[in-house]
């Protein structure tokens, strides 16, 4: 009777520990459905915003053929809009931060998931790394050459929205003491030129990491979903 009264007292204590971890993964589960739902929206963002850096690398580029068939302002909006770098707006992995370096991705009982989750915190970081390189391209090459070049308080006047998200810009309207340029001399400057396509190699990359986190974010979304409700 003791014994059986001690195995029972053991089954129950166990049973009550395996539902604590249950209810616990649920909790995490959620949390991080939570932050996936979020960042099915941001990325989306992120990918609008460099398709649009792109599309204006390509007309700007496009313009370099026959600088005589744009306006002046018209370049001065395209050259605003291109010099935009990406950083403003990131994925979110408060969540998924605080149960790795909790030491709780265990108690996520699905191998799959647990896999899937730390490929995704490997691609959001090389996408970040995507944002590094842009923005080097901006702080080291493009920024320099418009500095030399152009009126930059005539060119950031025209800055209205941010690209591909639609939301103003924030940009502070600057008093332009200088004497109006034409901008359109810099479509034949080689430098500019070399600066433009490399800006296109480098939101060709950060599309493609991008909108492999896209897939990626698919695939957890789904696996999460099926473990909180099976």
């Amino acid at each position: 009777m003791i014994v059986f009264s001690i195995l029972l007292a053991f089954a129950i204590n166990t049973a009550w520990q395996k539902h604590g971890e249950r209810q616990e993964e649920k909790r995490l589960l959620g949390a991080l459905r939570d932050e996936f739902t979020v960042n099915q929206e941001r990325i989306a963002q992120i990918v609008a915003f460099h398709s649009s850096l792109r599309a204006t690398a390509i007309s700007l580029m496009q313009a370099t053929t026959q600088p005589t068939g744009i306006s002046s302002d018209a370049t001065d909006q395209l050259i605003t809009d291109v010099s935009w770098w990406g950083g403003f707006i990131s994925p979110e992995s408060a969540a998924l931060d605080a149960i790795v370096l909790g030491g709780k991705l265990d108690v996520i009982e699905d191998e799959t998931l647990r896999r899937l989750l730390t490929a995704w915190r490997r691609a959001v970081s090389d996408a970040a790394a995507q944002e590094t390189q842009e923005y080097d391209h901006y702080s080291r090459v493009w920024l320099p050459l418009l500095r030399a070049k152009a009126i930059l308080a005539q060119i950031s006047n025209t800055a209205t929205t941010i690209p591909g998200i639609g939301k103003a810009s924030g940009t502070t309207k600057m008093p332009v003491t200088l004497s109006v340029r034409d901008h359109r001399e810099l479509l034949t400057d080689a430098e500019f030129q070399n600066a433009l396509v490399h800006k296109v190699w480098i939101e060709d990359d950060a599309l493609r990491a991008y909108q492999d986190l896209l897939g990626q974010l698919s695939t957890v979304r789904g696996r999460l979903e099926r473990e909180i409700t099976k």
